[in-house]
């Protein structure tokens, strides 16, 4: 049977006419306390619809924090230092070569997060490109970052000499295109 009010299928008895138009529930509708018929049905729809867009947002925000994040801002002390080892073939082609050897793993082949070893962390590595674009970052940034490290990226401070650090960053300006 169709409900008068919304057109929608309903499991309701037969109603009894008394007359002039209107419409009496039946006996047992009568003694049912709480939603029935086409109310019913409503109640249970908006549920499956509040289910389905609360799933849709826990799913939203589980890929949120596992993707990599470009939110990771550097000092201003930090973001004015100038990079005293020029960006030429012979320093893009060292930082490469840092590049692979350290971060290729997790940062991937062209520094978008997806290196073999990006899957077993529990944070996805971040979009190099993309950040360096997103945030315009400046050497001094990208030396702080390499140098200080954040979970789960660690420092390179101890493993990386200074000029070596600053090779990476001539490096990897050039994933985003700079």
């Amino acid at each position: 049977m169709r409900s008068r009010r919304t057109g929608c299928l309903t499991t309701l008895q037969p109603q009894r006419s008394i007359g002039h138009g209107q419409v009496r529930p039946s006996k047992s509708q009568l003694m049912r306390s709480g939603r029935t018929g086409a109310t019913a049905h409503l109640a249970q729809t908006n549920m499956k619809t509040k289910a389905v867009i609360a799933l849709t947002m826990l799913i939203v925000c589980a890929a949120a924090v596992r993707a990599g994040s470009c939110d990771w801002k550097a000092p201003s002390t930090a973001v004015n230092r100038p990079n005293p080892v020029p960006a030429n073939a012979n320093t893009i082609a060292l930082g490469q070569k840092l590049y692979i050897a350290n971060c290729f793993t997790c940062h991937g082949e062209s520094g978008k997060g997806d290196g073999p070893g990006a899957a077993a962390l529990e944070k996805r590595p971040a979009d190099l490109g993309a950040c360096i674009k997103a945030n315009n970052e400046t050497d001094g940034s990208l030396f702080w970052k390499i140098s200080e490290g954040r979970s789960p990226m660690v420092s390179w401070k101890g493993a990386l000499s200074e000029t070596q650090r600053w090779e990476l960053v001539n490096y990897i300006k050039t994933l985003a295109g700079k």
